[in-house]
């Protein structure tokens, strides 16, 4: 369903990771487990699921450079693009999302416009701000470096 609302292409290994994080989280899609890393939280489950979808040759990667929203860390850049197949299957999957919780499926949406677009470092800070328990305790000075940088109040 990501490949779907993201337009078939997501840009960056830690940006998907962290778009389904927050999909599981907030709209409760998805079962992969996560666990904190130095870079937010990851799973192993999610890469390994990532790779048999490009073995299937339903999703291919290729290597670029970063640009301006991506520079965090990923040299080179791993550009995920579906194929139309995995596409559509996400179509189908959002669609019948929509028929149970029309809610959800705009959360879902939402979501991932956003989580592709804005810079990793805000999209990192949001999730640990609101998920603590995401944050490797050696990475808390960063969060509240990158808070005042953007600006962003914890909420309770």
């Amino acid at each position: 369903m990501v490949f779907y609302l993201a337009g078939g292409v997501v840009r960056g290994l830690a940006r998907l990771q962290y778009v389904v994080f927050l999909l599981q989280k907030e709209v409760g899609l998805g079962g992969f487990w996560f666990e904190p890393r130095r870079f937010g939280p990851w799973s192993m489950e999610l890469e390994g699921a990532l790779a048999a979808l490009e073995r299937e040759g339903l999703l291919s990667v290729r290597l670029e450079e970063p640009g301006p929203a991506d520079a965090f860390g990923e040299r080179p850049l791993r550009v995920y693009a579906a194929s139309q197949a995995l596409v559509e299957r996400g179509g189908e999957e959002f669609k019948k999302l929509a028929k149970r919780d029309q809610f959800k499926a705009y959360l879902a949406r939402r979501l991932v416009a956003i989580g592709i677009a804005i810079p990793l470092p805000r999209l990192l800070t949001y999730i640990y701000l609101k998920y603590p328990e995401a944050v490797p305790h050696a990475e808390r000075e960063k969060v509240y470096l990158w808070r005042r940088l953007y600006g962003i109040v914890a909420q309770r």
